[in-house]
């Protein structure tokens, strides 16, 4: 009897379970039918709430499927032909290949670096001749319109000069200087400056000296000190009738000369004064006129031979002897009579040359 009861007691948990487990399966139930019910409700309210989809809509969405068809088989063509390429090892073989080649051959290959390098210097100097090219463009441009706006000028009228038979010049003769530029002329007297310079010489000579060589039966010779000559004469301005007289260094030679400047502006006689009887240079060729032996040498700037001619007319009326020069300086210069010390070794002469130039043309009056 006690047994019996036992068992009876062991199976009811068993039959509660069942139960337990019969109730969740049929709220489950339960519960999956009302979910199936409310999303066919949701599905059917979307459907229902949707638009009418248009006939343009409908094209539109075929026109884009078919365009996708279009593209897969585009890329199934693709992948088709990437099958037939070679693998990595084939490409890898032909490479090693094609360097033995080139080793073999020794054929030179571009270096890609030094060949743009090359580019950039060539585009570089290509711009900037195009720079250059441009700017002489640019003044081909200007100096044709310069060009186009100059007026032609006017030939000037021939001038017949006659020119007397050439005779030496006397060794003894006293030579005045007429300086022409433009239409101006400057009268030089080389003569009375050399005096000068001479004179205030002598008064300092013996403070000027540097050596004295003992010379036998004769005058000692006197070599004077050459910077303190140029010094001297460096604290001593002057000038004749209005022209500065100085005396430069002469480093390399052992003789001194003497400069005159010539002033700017107006000289002693212009052209119009000439065309006066009794102008300046009238009365200075008159007065020249009267000194012995005098030789008048007249110095022509390029751009002065009209006056030139004018004051060459007057000089033979007063019966002066005359020479005339090309000269474009604006400084006569003359030797002076004293022997300095050489500050300096003068530099090498030049070797001969093969065709020597003709000597220059001798000093004539004419």
């Amino acid at each position: 009897m006690a047994k019996r009861r036992h068992g009876q007691e062991a199976e009811l948990p068993f039959v509660a379970l069942m139960d337990t487990m019969t109730n969740v399966v049929g709220v489950l139930t339960i519960v999956l039918v009302m979910m199936g019910i409310s999303i066919a409700h949701s599905v059917k309210k979307i459907l229902t709430d949707l638009p009418p989809a248009t006939a343009a809509q409908v094209a539109e969405a075929q026109a884009s499927i078919d365009k996708t068809k279009a593209e897969m088989a585009a890329n199934e063509q693709i992948l088709a032909s990437l099958s037939s390429l070679p693998n990595k090892g084939d490409i890898e073989a032909e490479l090693i290949r094609l360097e033995a080649q080139v080793k073999e051959k020794d054929i030179k290959l571009f270096d890609l670096a030094v060949l743009g390098k090359e580019l950039s210097a060539k585009s570089d100097e290509r711009s900037k001749n195009e720079g250059e090219l441009s700017a002489l463009i640019t003044e081909c441009d200007r100096l044709k319109a310069l060009l186009d706006t100059t007026p032609v000028p006017e030939a000037q009228e021939s001038t017949f000069v006659r020119i007397p038979n050439s005779r030496d010049l006397p060794n003894d003769a006293s030579i005045y200087y007429c300086y022409v530029r433009a239409d101006q002329v400057y009268f030089v007297d080389v003569i009375s400056a050399k005096e000068r310079v001479m004179g205030e010489f002598k008064r300092e000579e013996r403070n000027l000296i540097n050596q004295r060589i003992k010379v036998p039966r004769a005058r000692d010779r006197i070599i004077y000190d050459q910077m303190k000559v140029v010094n001297f004469f460096a604290g001593k301005p002057m000038e004749v009738r209005g022209q500065k007289i100085y005396v430069p260094l002469n480093k390399t030679w052992t003789g001194l000369v003497m400069c005159i400047d010539l002033p700017k502006g107006n000289g002693d006689a212009s052209l119009a004064d000439m065309e006066n009887p009794k102008g300046r240079f009238h009365t200075l060729a008159y007065k020249l006129s009267s000194f012995p032996k005098v030789v008048l040498m007249f110095e022509v700037n390029p751009d002065g031979f009209a006056t030139y001619l004018k004051a060459r007319e007057i000089a033979d009326r007063y019966r002066i002897p005359c020479g005339w020069e090309i000269n474009g300086s604006t400084t006569i210069m003359t030797s002076l009579d004293l022997e300095t010390n050489r500050l300096e070794e003068p530099p090498p002469p030049p070797p001969p040359a093969e065709n020597p130039p003709p000597p220059p043309p001798k000093r004539q009056l004419d």
